[in-house]
């Protein structure tokens, strides 16, 4: 469902992802070079295995400071073809999660690498053991996008077994702020975090009620009066839910001279991803006071 995007992301990034594959290569240990417990029972998962590639899971660490992190080793089988593995879709216990993980395999090369999933702001927001985690691998030819998908499948992975796997649901909570709510999607503001790593951040609950990916943007921002957009955009697949953060660099805060804030208003809208200029969910100026 995102597959143009990863496509559109690779144009702009093919000539860096040999050196990140480079990083990406790891072993099975931590910094202190201790086995991760996690892979202690791990049994490998086989994604995929064609005549052309091949996906292993081999483990899973559940305690990397980047975020949830699952091992991978990939393999090339073709003899002149570049192919680009991505992931498609992540959830963990059926919320979205980001993973930025993009890497090119170069005919007849294997890689061991890690796919973090950023998670730390679900643990934040108080989501307990991860369950079950969801990813649809994505592999295509460098050469020849056309093609199609050379593996396109969805694994799922039970750190405590299939039977203990279990689905978010969020409880309300009194500081909540629903600002949409209609057929299509719900958007709660549920916090403000000045303290946020990238800046000032006002922190979502999304939820899509359609059966499309919502893509989610903001425009035409302010803060105290200031017109700052955050660049923002947020993507939640079909039936989906997940957490998201408008944020405000600090830098750019700092320059207009804002310390407090007192007043934000932006432009937020919603609409389908496969036909992002067609009709909107919602479009709606709003204004918020942390």
């Amino acid at each position: 469902m995102k597959k143009l995007l990863i496509i559109f992301l690779t144009i702009i990034l093919t000539l860096s992802f040999s050196a990140c594959g480079e990083k990406n290569i790891t072993d099975n240990t931590d910094k202190n070079g201790k086995e991760n417990n996690d892979n202690s029972s791990f049994t490998e998962i086989v994604v995929a295995d064609n005549k052309n590639c091949s996906i292993i899971i081999t483990g899973i660490d559940s305690d990397n400071s980047s975020g949830f992190t699952v091992q991978v080793e990939l393999k090339n089988k073709s003899n002149d073809k570049s192919y680009m593995v991505s992931i498609e879709d992540s959830f963990i216990n059926g919320i979205d999660c980001l993973t930025d993980f993009a890497l090119q395999i170069d005919a007849g090369k294997k890689y061991n690498a890690d796919i973090i999933l950023l998670s730390n702001q679900l643990k934040d927001n108080g989501v307990g053991d991860f369950t079950d985690i969801e990813l649809t691998f994505f592999v295509f030819d460098l050469g020849n996008w056309d093609a199609g998908a050379v593996v396109l499948e969805t694994v799922h992975i039970y750190p405590y077994g299939e039977d203990k796997a279990s689905k978010y649901v969020r409880e309300t909570q009194p500081s909540d702020n629903v600002i949409v709510d209609n057929q299509y999607v719900k958007v709660i503001v549920i916090g403000y975090d000045p303290e946020n790593e990238n800046g000032y951040a006002v922190d979502l609950f999304l939820l899509n009620k359609t059966a499309s990916v919502a893509m989610f943007s903001v425009a035409d921002a302010s803060v105290n009066g200031h017109n700052i957009n955050p660049y923002y955009t947020a993507y939640v697949s079909a039936n989906g839910c997940a957490f998201s953060s408008i944020v405000w660099p600090d830098n750019i805060l700092k320059e207009k001279g804002i310390t407090d804030i007192e007043e934000i208003q932006l432009l937020l809208a919603a609409n389908t991803y496969e036909n992002w200029q067609g009709d909107y969910y919602f479009k709606e100026t709003f204004t918020l006071n942390p």
